[in-house]
């Protein structure tokens, strides 16, 4: 009898293999076999599947996997599948170079496992990611199978922190190199387990960075590509006024308004690389802005991508123009249009007779700029009534009692969503009437959405509800958790 058919008829006799949970990690799909073979030794299972006695148990990537499918067979999908949607493989896919993606992919299938690290090419300071697993308590209450639970992939990705469907924090654990293979039953057992943020501004970064990370790596069509994402980033913060009148990046500013989004997030274990941006090169910052060879962590990109954009729509919108300009003009298309804003403020006032301010908005630097160098040439400019003390105010003041959105302001106004913040900063009262009645007014159309969708389909479970797009569910279990309950019993019976 060849070794290939002990291994099988010792596991599982008649190729009885278990198949995939929903969104299962391979690591997982390996604890769970682990566990039902009732081996006594990690290592002797991963001797047995992939034919080695330590790599087949990484939780980020098991290989070789062209070992476990010769065993397998057609049971877990095609090879392609395996690799892209069961490893981390889909994670890091879109940020390598093709050539250097397809090192990694013939890594992981063929191995060793040490071919894998060189084929990412990054550096060890993020290594202690792929011994991170991570799950939700209440995913886990309503989907464990048989008590044990399971890994999801999606979950392991080191730029997600809060459940999709619960918008929890995810519970995380480490577990030491060549450790036996765990299942999330085992990690509530263990001790500690490592606690998230829990401060509520935190708590609310981290579920966007979260979000903005899952809906990237699902949209195809996005350049992900080290040079195109630094560009996107450069014309991003050229928008928030960051970028002086010669186009150069104020990369202190950027750095510094960082840091306070951030808030309490890089205290957690993954993220205390972010710490290091407080020096003069801004740490991870600085590497991504500049132009710096190699490629730098997705963990990273994501970090930056979700403070500079409020949302993918707007992240789509500037990576479409930015890799549209690189590929039909070049990389000097690009820089010229970040670095033609002393020309550009010079058309708009005088030759549009548009305001200093508008003017500095409309190229992306501060006005305080764009005031200093038209005095430097000795350009006349239109010193404009300001908007406190007028009648504009007065209107300011009335859109903002109704809890109008600021997108809707700033058009009926011509203000920038920046003034918006600066002048509520500064009367906390009617700040505060504002944020209630905007609350109000998001509470009101998310209930309404819901409701409409519910009605549409009356006979559905709440789980697939969930997946129809803009349901609003996740907003109304954090922010509105007591109308749901009282309104929709039935949804949790």
């Amino acid at each position: 009898m060849s070794w290939v058919t002990e291994m099988t008829s010792r596991l599982f006799p008649y190729d009885l293999w278990p198949g995939f949970l929903d969104q299962e990690s391979l690591y997982s799909w390996c604890a769970r076999v682990h566990r039902l073979s009732a081996s006594l030794s990690s290592k002797a299972t991963s001797k047995q599947l992939f034919g080695d006695q330590l790599s087949g148990a990484r939780t980020d990537f098991p290989t070789p996997l062209n070992s476990l499918l010769d065993q397998v067979g057609s049971t877990l999908g095609s090879a392609e599948s395996l690799l892209a949607d069961r490893t981390m493989f889909g994670f890091y896919r879109g940020f390598l170079p093709v050539e250097r993606c397809e090192e990694l992919a013939d890594a992981v299938m063929n191995g060793p496992f040490s071919r894998v690290h060189y084929a990412l090419g990054l550096s060890a300071s993020l290594s202690f990611t792929s011994r991170c697993l991570k799950f939700c308590r209440h995913c886990l209450r309503e989907e464990a199978n048989d008590k044990v639970g399971w890994w999801k992939i999606n979950e392991q990705w080191p730029a997600v922190f809060v459940c999709n469907v619960h918008g929890q924090p995810l519970d995380r654990f480490f577990i030491e190199r060549g450790a036996e293979w765990l299942l999330p039953s085992d990690a509530l057992i263990a001790e500690p387990l490592r606690q998230m943020v829990r401060d509520e501004s935190g708590l609310s970064h981290l579920a966007k960075i979260s979000q903005i990370c899952r809906a990237t790596l699902q949209a195809t069509e996005l350049d992900l590509q080290t040079e195109t994402l630094r560009y996107c980033y450069l014309f991003a913060a050229k928008g928030r006024g960051l970028l002086s009148m010669d186009g150069a990046l104020r990369l202190a500013d950027l750095r510094d308004g960082w840091l306070k989004w951030a808030g309490t997030a890089i205290e957690l274990p993954e993220l205390l690389f972010a710490k290091e941006v407080t020096g003069g090169n801004a740490g991870f910052i600085g590497q991504l802005v500049r132009s710096y060879p190699g490629i730098r962590h997705p963990l990273k990109h994501f970090l930056l991508i979700a403070y500079l954009f409020d949302s993918l729509a707007e992240f789509r919108e500037t990576n479409k123009i930015v890799s549209d300009i690189l590929r039909s003009e070049g990389t000097d298309a690009a820089k010229s249009h970040l670095c033609d804003l002393r020309t550009k403020l010079a058309t708009l006032v005088v030759g549009r007779a548009m305001s200093v301010n508008a003017a500095a908005a409309d190229i992306g630097v501060a006005a305080s700029q764009a005031i200093k160098y038209l005095k430097k040439v000795r350009i006349e400019y239109e010193r404009r009534p300001r908007i406190v003390g007028t009648p504009k105010e007065g209107r300011l003041i009335e859109l903002l009692q109704c809890g109008s959105p600021r997108a809707v302001i700033c058009e009926e106004l011509n203000l920038r969503n920046s003034f918006i913040k600066d002048y509520l900063s500064h009367r906390p009262a009617l700040r505060s009437t504002y944020q209630a009645v905007s609350l109000e007014r998001t509470r009101e159309m998310y209930r309404g959405n819901f409701l409409k969708i519910v009605q549409m389909y009356p006979s559905m479970r709440l789980k697939e509800i969930q997946k129809i797009p803009q349901n609003g569910y996740q907003w109304l279990r954090r922010n509105d958790a007591e109308w749901l309950s009282a309104t929709l019993p039935s949804l949790w019976s």
